[in-house]
């Protein structure tokens, strides 16, 4: 199964893919992967996450597949 495959999967389990997630599935580079998928033809909507913690300021970027 490839990165895109898992990715997909993960997608359809969970509803939505973050770099954590993908982490645990051994995909270090979620954002090409999500370039490679939009290549495919395949509509992937981004969310982005901001906050803050004890370390200062934080970004995360949330993926999903677009309703359209």
């Amino acid at each position: 199964m490839t990165q895109c495959e898992r990715i997909l999967e993960f997608i359809e389990q969970n509803g939505s893919i973050t770099q954590g997630d993908a982490d645990r599935l051994r995909i270090k580079r979620l954002s090409a992967r999500i370039y490679d998928l939009k290549q495919r033809g395949i509509k992937i909507a981004v969310e982005n996450l901001y906050g803050k913690n004890e370390y200062g300021n934080w970004h995360c970027a949330k993926y999903k597949k677009a309703v359209r």
